[in-house]
């Protein structure tokens, strides 16, 4: 059996808050007044136990609802995040790649312009010098056989010149 002070503090747990239960004696039983309405008690607790049941379900359900709401928002978060670094990191593969693509074909002035303060940025930086650096090498190479192919020329021009001569 349940006292009659414990039963009505159990009571006013379970309702609303500021509103009190009231009990009221009727008959053999005992029936408490509660927000949600009468609970009736005859020497068991049984509709408490009912009422605490739901109350436990309905908390269940609340936690339940707060942790799936929890688990979208940071699957979103998780999620959003993730689509930022790598859309970042294919940006500075494929900027990279174009950069490449460009030199390959022999443009020795394409830079390629990533700005930023990680190994893609310290990449692009080593990649630009070597680009500039080849087109300086390219350059000294075409004056090379400039210069060759007219020292070649001029003596053959004056043997030539001078056999036509003769």
């Amino acid at each position: 059996k349940i006292s009659s002070a414990l039963f009505l503090a159990m009571a006013s747990c379970l309702a609303l808050p500021g509103a009190e239960a009231q009990e009221m004696k009727v008959g053999l039983g005992r029936q408490v007044i509660t927000p949600e309405g009468p609970i009736w008690m005859a020497g068991y607790a049984s509709r408490l136990s009912e009422l605490v049941s739901r109350e436990r379900i309905k908390t269940r359900n609340m936690i339940d609802g707060a942790l799936f709401g929890f688990i979208i928002i940071f699957t979103i978060s998780v999620s959003s995040g993730g689509f930022l670094i790598y859309r970042n990191i294919v940006g500075s593969i494929k900027r990279l790649q174009k950069g490449s693509e460009a030199i390959a074909k022999g443009n020795f002035e394409y830079e390629v312009k990533i700005k930023s303060n990680d190994e893609f940025g310290d990449l692009a930086e080593t990649f630009n010098a070597m680009s500039r650096n080849l087109g300086e090498i390219e350059k000294l190479r075409q004056d090379f056989l400039s210069l060759a192919s007219h020292q070649l020329r001029t003596p053959l021009s004056g043997t030539k010149w001078l056999i036509e001569t003769m």
